[in-house]
């Protein structure tokens, strides 16, 4: 038997189950992977969400009821720690930040 864990979710197909098979129990493993995510969204307003960045810096943020929130998705922190690190590849440049989030990269990168 092979399991697939997902959060909240075990789909368990013996070694021998069809390619078919195996492509629909991912696709519900992704399915509870996306509704968890969603499911940690649904929080209302959060006043003073923290991202931490390098050196003991944080962006304080609001992120507003209904807007995904990068304090919880590891991409959006990651990804401002970055830009944070590595300001020199686009300082002096125009940044627009096309997300659907509480503007965090457009945040850090201006600051």
């Amino acid at each position: 038997m092979e399991a697939l864990e997902v959060p909240k979710l075990k789909v368990v197909l013996p070694r021998n189950a069809s390619d078919e098979a195996v492509d629909a129990a991912w696709g519900l493993a992704r399915a509870a992977h996306v509704e968890g995510q969603l499911e940690a969204h649904r929080r209302g307003t959060v006043e003073d969400a923290r991202i931490p960045l390098d050196g003991g810096r944080e962006l304080s943020l609001r992120i507003s009821d209904g807007v995904f929130g990068s304090d919880i998705m590891s991409s959006g922190f990651i990804l401002a720690r970055f830009l944070h690190r590595n300001r020199h590849l686009y300082m002096g440049r125009d940044a627009l930040d096309m997300g659907c989030g509480p503007g965090t990269q457009a945040r850090t990168t201006a600051s």
